[in-house]
């Protein structure tokens, strides 16, 4: 590994990985909160929140890499006209997609949560968190969308700027809201819609340090719906497929028992420290690599996607360490109540997670890779395609055998470890032994 390169992806990355971290601090300091209304508050919450994977973060998905790749490859040819351009028909395509994603969510609400965990007081409280949600969503799609431009030319640090701040504003006004104003679970729901409205002027200001853009409300044309077609859409389906596949996952938890969704549900929570800032190599790889693509710099795309798998996978050891020694912390001094009857399940499903997160670390890198070269079906196929046949499908199978919950757990370690080591199998032969060629060939698909 080159020391120029090495200190390019730290740079970029670094922003990043804080960026994630703390978002993961939002995710466990939320359910701290939630969970001080009780254990059927925190699965109602857990419950609902499904639905934003299952619907709204697959379309943010799709503008983030959408339009991640054309700025980063307009950047790299130094091509501003474009990219002020592109902002306007962003700028609406966030807003009609946010609105969609709401309309379709709130839609479908009562039915996905009944399917999760069909408890009738969780689906009371989780319909009454997520009728609030769901006003969020076209505010999400903007954030997204100014992520992406800030992304694309490079400007992490000041993406993580305003991703912090938002987090900070929701972990303010969580208590007072669920709290002080005695609002419970719809505290907790508004904090999130404020924390991602407020933010919002701030990314308009810092983009403009750096691209002169005005707000103009411009109807998306062809050159969106091909970005979107070729690049966001694989991912988006990947996104919606895989997170119905989670739903099912959870829901197969769920029949395990109360014991068995809550550890789960803190577990997960508590894992994103580890998975979180992994998604920094991903969005490093896609910034990167679409840079020298747009200024044809293609013989270099091979050390820059092995760079990001290494730290990548450096970042899951240390993070799973530390991880483990902070929810031992959680258990025995800070909070020893929240985790009553549950410890030895959480820190099960912790140590399954933590080896599941190496081929995680690779899946990840590889897909922002080719996401930057506009070529994403692939990754979309396998992992789609290991998440059902190497997780949910035998988790099923387990579940009607009367096996323990730990056997629904050892299928998402071989099903993440699986799927990394079969894209990064996939990917590497092609693009570090013929990247120019290669790249070529992806790129004149994207343009058809």
């Amino acid at each position: 590994m080159r020391t120029s390169y090495f200190r390019e992806v730290w740079n970029i990355a670094k922003p990043l990985v804080l960026q994630y971290l703390f978002e993961s601090v939002l995710y466990v300091a939320d359910t701290l909160f939630v969970a001080g209304l009780g254990k059927i508050a925190l699965d109602a919450v857990a419950t609902a929140l499904y639905l934003c994977y299952l619907i709204q973060y697959p379309m943010n998905a799709c503008l983030l890499s959408s339009f991640t790749t054309y700025v980063s490859q307009a950047w790299g040819s130094r091509d501003l006209n474009s990219i002020v351009d592109m902002f306007g028909k962003a700028f609406t395509t966030a807003l009609l997609a946010g609105s969609l994603s709401a309309t379709i969510s709130y839609t479908v609400s009562r039915y996905l949560i009944e399917f999760v965990y069909p408890s009738a007081a969780v689906v009371k409280l989780g319909l009454e968190y997520f009728k609030y949600v769901v006003l969020a969503f076209p505010g999400s799609s903007l954030f997204i969308t100014y992520m992406a431009f800030l992304y694309g030319i490079g400007r992490t640090r000041d993406a993580t700027i305003c991703w912090i701040m938002s987090d900070i504003i929701n972990i303010i006004l969580d208590p007072l809201l669920i709290y002080t104003l005695r609002m419970g679970v719809v505290g907790a729901a508004l904090a999130f819609v404020i924390s991602i409205y407020s933010v919002i002027p701030f990314f308009h200001i810092i983009l403009r340090r750096y691209v002169p853009l005005r707000i103009r409300i411009r109807r998306p044309d062809m050159i969106v719906l091909k970005l979107v077609k070729n690049v966001g859409l694989p991912i988006s389906v990947e996104r919606a497929v895989v997170s119905l596949l989670y739903t099912s996952y959870a829901a197969i938890i769920g029949r395990y028992g109360v014991e068995a969704y809550t550890a789960y549900q803190l577990g997960l929570r508590i894992e994103s420290f580890i998975y979180m800032p992994l998604l920094a190599y991903r969005d490093t790889a896609n910034i990167l690599i679409g840079q020298r693509v747009g200024a044809e710099r293609i013989e270099e795309l091979p050390e820059i996607l092995r760079t990001c798998e290494l730290l990548a996978v450096a970042t899951v050891v240390v993070a799973s360490v530390l991880t483990l020694g902070f929810t031992l912390l959680l258990m025995n001094i800070m909070l020893p109540e929240l985790f009553e009857h549950i410890q030895t399940l959480v820190l099960l499903y912790l140590l399954f997670a933590s080896l599941s997160d190496v081929g995680l670390a690779l899946k990840l890198s590889c897909i922002g890779a080719y996401q930057a070269i506009g070529k994403t079906l692939i990754s979309t196929v396998v992992d789609i395609a290991s998440m059902g046949l190497l997780r949910v499908v035998p988790s099923l199978a387990f579940y009607m055998m009367r096996l323990p919950i730990l056997a629904v757990w050892l299928t998402m370690s071989i099903d993440t470890a699986t799927c990394g080591l079969a894209l990064t199998l996939l990917f590497v032969k092609r693009l570090y032994r013929e990247p120019v060629k290669f790249v070529k060939s992806c790129m004149s698909e994207v343009s058809s």
